[in-house]
Protein backbone atom coordinates (compact mmCIF):
# COMPACT_ATOMS: atom_id res chain seq x y z
CA UNK A 1 0.00 0.00 0.00
CA UNK A 2 1.23 3.59 -0.72
CA UNK A 3 1.95 6.05 1.89
CA UNK A 4 -0.91 8.11 3.29
CA UNK A 5 -0.04 11.27 3.67
CA UNK A 6 -3.21 13.20 2.34
CA UNK A 7 -6.67 13.77 3.78
CA UNK A 8 -10.40 14.54 2.56
CA UNK A 9 -12.94 15.80 4.21
CA UNK A 10 -16.62 15.91 3.40
CA UNK A 11 -19.84 15.87 5.01
CA UNK A 12 -22.44 13.39 4.19
CA UNK A 13 -26.05 12.85 5.89
CA UNK A 14 -25.97 10.71 8.67
CA UNK A 15 -28.40 8.22 7.27
CA UNK A 16 -25.78 7.93 4.61
CA UNK A 17 -23.12 7.58 6.46
CA UNK A 18 -24.70 4.91 8.99
CA UNK A 19 -25.26 3.09 5.46
CA UNK A 20 -22.03 3.07 4.34
CA UNK A 21 -20.50 2.35 7.92
CA UNK A 22 -22.87 -1.29 8.08
CA UNK A 23 -21.99 -1.90 4.23
CA UNK A 24 -17.84 -1.82 5.88
CA UNK A 25 -19.02 -3.69 8.84
CA UNK A 26 -20.16 -6.86 6.45
CA UNK A 27 -17.45 -6.67 4.56
CA UNK A 28 -15.45 -7.10 7.94
CA UNK A 29 -13.65 -3.59 7.07
CA UNK A 30 -13.14 -0.26 9.17
CA UNK A 31 -15.16 2.79 7.56
CA UNK A 32 -11.66 3.84 6.43
CA UNK A 33 -10.66 1.42 3.96
CA UNK A 34 -14.09 0.85 2.54
CA UNK A 35 -13.90 4.28 1.43
CA UNK A 36 -10.15 3.88 0.20
CA UNK A 37 -11.77 0.71 -1.63
CA UNK A 38 -14.36 3.04 -3.32
CA UNK A 39 -12.70 6.06 -4.49
CA UNK A 40 -10.24 3.47 -6.20
CA UNK A 41 -13.20 1.27 -8.26
CA UNK A 42 -14.04 2.90 -10.97
CA UNK A 43 -16.68 5.17 -11.25
CA UNK A 44 -20.41 3.36 -12.26
CA UNK A 45 -20.84 6.15 -15.31
CA UNK A 46 -17.19 4.59 -17.07
CA UNK A 47 -18.58 1.36 -16.05
CA UNK A 48 -22.23 2.01 -17.44
CA UNK A 49 -20.46 3.97 -20.69
CA UNK A 50 -18.34 0.08 -21.19
CA UNK A 51 -20.79 -2.07 -21.12
CA UNK A 52 -22.83 -0.25 -23.47
CA UNK A 53 -20.15 -0.32 -26.26
CA UNK A 54 -19.68 -4.21 -25.55
CA UNK A 55 -23.72 -4.10 -26.49
CA UNK A 56 -23.46 -2.33 -29.27
CA UNK A 57 -20.50 -3.99 -31.05
CA UNK A 58 -22.24 -7.20 -30.08
CA UNK A 59 -25.38 -5.36 -32.29
CA UNK A 60 -23.52 -4.43 -35.29
CA UNK A 61 -21.07 -7.14 -35.84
Amino acid sequence: MGVKNSKIMFYIETQVKDKIKLEAFEGGISLSEFCRQKLKEKPRLVRIEFLLEKLLKRKYL
